[in-house]
């Protein structure tokens, strides 16, 4: 999947963020070349880190962080796991 800016014709290359009614980061995206890239982070709305998902070249790929609100782990997996 290669992702674009709305109305523009080259794919996108930069940070991608969406943030939570409360003004606080919810999400912290990387994408070159259309393609995602580096590691994803999701907060919750209160500030906590919620997962980490790292990507190169547009796959996802190493390990994936899932955390409770509580910040405890709540899950890992790697990423060749979810390829299958």
């Amino acid at each position: 999947r290669i992702y674009f800016v709305k109305g523009e014709s080259d794919p996108f290359t930069g940070q991608f963020v969406r943030k939570h009614g409360n003004g606080k980061l919810s999400a912290q995206e990387f994408y070159e070349e259309g393609q995602r890239v580096g590691e994803h982070k999701a907060w919750y709305d209160d500030g906590q880190l919620k997962s980490v998902k790292p990507w190169v070249d547009g796959i996802r790929d190493g390990t994936t962080q899932q955390f409770y609100k509580n910040g405890q782990l709540r899950y890992e997996v790697d990423a060749h796991l979810l390829r299958t």
